[in-house]
């Protein structure tokens, strides 16, 4: 390329580059919160001809000839040489054609019909759209749905699809198939965790609920790993729009830090899940960018469950046994996925829904509200009666489409119905074991339990002496002197964390904080909330038997050692039998006696029971399999 530059002589030619290149397209790629361009680029070097796209934002710098083009590109030197061959460039390219190009999946309404996105393009209530573009992310190429079919082939891929609820107990399965359909209808904050030991088959069981929307994302070509960057899974979630992602292989190993870091990685991502928010970012002159939330519902598996419980909170957990998974009936299904079956099955949903997509998305939100009000009746984390709601409503819609396209008849919808019923009430009973394994109050009374078992801490008699039964308080026996003075002696073990009065425990606050944090630090753990925390929800457990309102603490003031001491009073079996109780308790304020009421007695506490009113294996709506929650399900669609 050549500038004609005029000067008092006539035109002199200048030299620009040794190659020729045009603008071939100018692309707008949508991603349903920012748009950004990239420019198609044909250029020609000896010869040799170049395809490559570049952002829009490059472009000027033409950095890009040596990157595209190799060393043989040359670009000439000279005061605003680049700037006259950026100048060529687009000279020569002419009028230059623009297209739009969707860079995420799921549901965009466009030139007013709604389409369901997927690396293939869309599905709208006609089959596939004509003239939609859509263009993910390297990695996430193979979310592609296949042309809708009808008749025979649509009701054999919905039949070969219910075949995924045979592969383990219901309570596992279930859930997971829910989380397919409950996917495609609208974005969601679900997150859905499979833990289980190694080879217990937990990958090949998500990949199946993956490749509901692309044939080829078998357990070796999951979408996303937890051994990714915690930016990467968060764009990757974001790109993911009404649709499932699995994040495999959460292990945690390595070294405290890298353990620490894995966590981290992991609450990041399940609790931006949980709260539909993303991080905000800056523009390179300060503005700030549009946050990037995650869309669809993730479905992670591992050997290990990201810890805390408001993290656990914001997940259903499934435990998947070694012996769970029915592997005979697993290469079955891992043939018909691969065939394309179960994405078959997927992209006759999203075609059905397209066709009423404005009825079901406003319905839908109404029947997740009732069932959500009935699953909060029971005493479930207040989070768990939305993830049940979810995943029953979006069931419910599965079972409508099949009945409709004639895959299953109506007393077949009744009884998967009922089925799914009481698997997503055995799976809430189970997710309350993991929130209470999570709960803070209950994880410090398990550390300082476990450190005074190790002998790394010990409670002490209110006069400093060894407390009654010193075996089961931090005390180890020792045998001092020698000959005939020979003798045993109780000596105290660790640093002492409080003192023991009859049933009356009394904790030294920070001491036995500290105590329970340094020893779960020791064990890739530690306590998720602060010492000022964990006593607001030892006094909403019920575990303080007494404070001292008028000075507006949650400690007492107690006489021990001859000493004036701000301690935590509560009972000594919260050590022996730590509480078993699955929700918050939501105590009453103390009486005039300093008091607190709703606490736990002492002989609930001394049989580990849950206080009054508190329900230790929390239902779900009832656990009620009866023909009214059915019918209820028709009223999605009105029939």
């Amino acid at each position: 390329m050549f500038w004609d530059k005029p000067t008092g002589d006539g035109t002199v030619p200048i030299p620009l580059t040794n190659f020729t290149a045009t603008i071939a397209a100018d692309v707008v790629e949508d991603d349903g919160v920012e748009v950004s361009r990239r420019f198609e680029i044909a250029a020609t070097l000896r010869e040799r001809i170049y395809k490559f796209t570049i952002p829009a934002a490059r472009f000027q710098g033409m950095g890009w000839a040596t990157e595209y083009l190799g060393a043989g590109a040359i670009v000439y030197p000279g005061f605003g040489t680049k700037d006259h061959a950026r100048a060529a460039v687009q000279h020569l390219s002419g009028e230059v054609p623009e297209r739009r190009v969707y860079t995420h999946t799921g549901w965009r309404q466009i030139d007013g019909k709604w389409m369901y996105l997927h690396a293939g393009g869309a599905i709208c209530s006609d089959g596939p759209a004509d003239g939609v573009e859509a263009a993910l992310p390297g990695h996430l190429t193979r979310y592609v749905l296949p042309e809708p079919q009808d008749g025979e082939e649509l009701v054999a891929a919905v039949r070969a699809s219910l075949m995924f609820l045979e592969l383990a107990p219901d309570r596992i399965t279930v859930p997971l198939y829910g989380a397919d359909w409950r996917a495609a209808i609208e974005s969601t904050d679900l997150t859905i965790h499979v833990a289980g030991p190694t080879g217990a088959g937990k990958s090949e069981l998500a990949a199946l609920v993956q490749q509901h929307y692309g044939a080829g994302m078998d357990a070796r070509h999951l979408p996303a790993s937890w051994s990714s960057t915690g930016n990467s899974l968060e764009i990757t979630a974001f790109h993911i729009k009404d649709s499932v992602l699995v994040v495999d292989d959460f292990a945690p190993t390595g070294a405290s830090g890298d353990v620490a870091r894995a966590h981290r990685d992991a609450d990041r991502l399940v609790r931006a899940q949980g709260n539909r928010s993303g991080r905000s970012r800056l523009r390179p002159d300060g503005t700030l960018r549009s946050t990037k939330a995650p869309r669809g519902l993730t479905v992670s598996t591992g050997e290990d469950v990201p810890r805390g419980q408001s993290l656990r909170a914001r997940m259903l957990v499934l435990e998947l046994g070694p012996d769970d998974l029915a592997w005979p009936l697993l290469r079955r299904c891992q043939t018909d996925a691969a065939n394309g079956l179960y994405s078959q099955a997927m992209a006759g949903y999203v075609r059905w829904i397209a066709a009423r997509y404005d009825y079901i998305s406003a319905r839908f939100k109404d029947q997740v509200v009732e069932i959500r009000q009935r699953a909060a009746e029971s005493r479930m984390h207040r989070r768990t009666p939305d993830i049940v709601a979810n995943l029953w409503a979006g069931l419910a819609c599965f079972v409508m489409y099949a009945r409709s396209v004639g895959a299953v008849t109506e007393d077949d919808a009744k009884e998967l119905l009922n089925r799914f019923w009481d698997a997503l009430g055995e799976a809430a009973a189970a997710q309350a074991q993991h929130q209470a394994a999570s709960e803070p109050a209950r994880h410090f009374l398990e550390m300082v339990s476990a450190a005074v078992a190790a002998g790394k801490a010990h409670l002490a008699a209110t006069d400093g002496g060894e407390p009654d039964s010193p075996g089961s308080w931090g005390w180890r026996q020792a045998i001092v002197g020698a000959g005939d003075f020979t003798r045993r002696e109780w000596r105290p073990q660790g640093v002492r964390i409080g003192w023991l009065e009859g049933a009356d425990l009394y904790l030294e606050p920070n001491a036995s904080y500290e105590s329970a944090q340094r020893l779960a630090q020791g064990m890739g753990d530690s306590l998720t909330v602060g010492a000022q925390t964990l006593r607001k929800r030892l006094k909403e457990r019920g575990l303080l038997r007494s404070t001292e309102p008028n000075r507006n603490t949650l400690t007492m003031r107690r006489t021990i050692e001859g000493r004036r001491r701000i301690v935590l009073h509560l009972h000594k079996n919260v050590l022996s039998s730590p509480p078993a109780t699955d929700q918050l308790a939501h105590s009453d304020e103390a009486g005039e006696s300093g008091q607190v009421t709703g606490a736990a007695s002492e002989e609930q506490t001394d049989r580990g029971e849950a206080p009054d009113g508190e329900a230790t294996e929390p239902e779900l709506l009832g656990r009620r399999r009866t023909d009214e929650a059915v019918g209820q399900v028709g009223q999605v669609l009105g029939r």
